[in-house]
């Protein structure tokens, strides 16, 4: 398990900004941070196909790649795409885990 409270008084990665943040720089908070992402990320497309089961789940990804190829998107698009391609609306799931 990582040590998170080094992480906060790590001051190249609180205070990195666009202007100031090499390379190097974005490449250690990518490190510290990004694999959390990932992980959370995957969490919540196994919560969608446990919730809506295989073929509810794959009707659900068809829609959302079907609206949003290529495109910058948010957990919200594939949460709209996954209601309505299954026509279920998650209410407490979605409070949950996109506030």
């Amino acid at each position: 398990m990582e040590n998170k409270s080094m992480n906060i008084f790590n001051s190249d990665f609180v205070l990195a900004s666009p202007e100031t943040a090499t390379d190097a720089n974005n490449a250690k908070i990518l490190n510290v941070v990004g694999h959390e992402v990932y992980e959370k990320g995957a969490d919540i497309v196994c919560m969608y196909k446990i919730l809506l089961g295989s073929q509810g789940f794959r009707k659900g990804m068809d829609l959302y790649f079907q609206r949003h190829d290529g495109q910058a998107v948010t957990c919200e698009d594939i949460f709209v795409a996954m209601q309505y391609a299954n026509e279920s609306y998650f209410g407490i799931q979605k409070r949950v885990h996109l506030s």
